[in-house]
């Protein structure tokens, strides 16, 4: 099982593909809301992908949701974890991730093996402190893949230290590791989108969406803090990777017996 290709699905920045395309996959993005598209009615080619990532929009999950709707605001985005599920029924890959919050649902395809876990930037040596609700499948035909297993654990003393940074209401707190507002609400400006950048740790991107003329800073500081945190992405695509090595050497072996 090479390191072939992987459908992107609600890509935005796509930073858990850029992750994955750092591990040596070729990701193909799908449709997103970004682009004017919407993946309601896409269909993907069958038997074309390896694995598919993805993180469908996560308000209707957040903890914040039911406050939103106490004060009048209407959900922009239902449940689209059933799309998710059915782009994979659809693409028929060996492998899929989603990132979610830790109260979105667990997905469910028939066919796959499921592992979910709450993950943390932080449980991986990061600074950072966002809960993250992590679910893998597999192939029942081939091998569990072992999530929990494959994850570096690192404690949380080995973290390392972000710099404090300040811009337009927004801070770094180091003690705690959560971004926390001390300005007008809403207040987002392109030195906070480059503080996103460098705390999710993809430092320069900010200065790339502002070059392209296509973002406004708000929307660079929403597509950012939206984004998978790299030390996530790097530590799902290295399991993913491993696992897949593993399958391949094991099928290595089957064929010289066989031969």
């Amino acid at each position: 099982m090479r390191r072939g290709l992987v459908l992107s699905l609600f890509p935005g920045l796509d930073l858990l593909g850029r992750a994955f395309e750092d591990s040596g996959w070729c990701v193909v993005r799908g449709p997103d809301v970004l682009w004017a598209q919407d993946i309601r009615g896409w269909n993907p080619p069958q038997g074309r992908f390896d694995g598919v990532i993805g993180g469908p929009p996560c308000q209707a999950f957040s903890p914040l949701a039911n406050l939103c709707r106490s004060q009048g605001y209407k959900i922009k985005f239902g449940n689209l974890v059933p799309e998710f599920e059915r782009c994979i029924r659809e693409a028929s890959p060996w492998w899929w991730v989603m990132e979610e919050v830790p109260g979105a649902p667990i997905p469910t395809v028939e066919g796959y093996r499921v592992e979910s876990v709450i993950l943390s930037p932080r449980d991986l040596g990061d600074a950072q402190s966002r809960n993250r609700r992590i679910t893998v499948g597999g192939m029942k035909a081939l091998p569990d893949i072992g999530l929990t297993g494959r994850l570096p654990a690192l404690s949380k003393s080995q973290a390392p230290v972000v710099p404090a940074a300040t811009g337009s209401g927004t801070k770094w707190e180091r003690r705690t590791g959560k971004l926390s507002r001390s300005g007008p609400a809403g207040s987002q400006s392109w030195a906070v989108a480059k503080m996103l950048a460098d705390v999710q740790g993809y430092p320069r991107i900010d200065q790339k969406l502002r070059d392209s003329g296509l973002w406004t800073a708000k929307g660079a500081c929403k597509a950012l803090g939206n984004g998978v945190p790299r030390v996530m992405g790097e530590a799902l695509a290295e399991a993913i990777t491993g696992w897949c090595e593993e399958i391949e050497q094991l099928q290595k072996k089957v064929k010289r017996k066989v031969d």
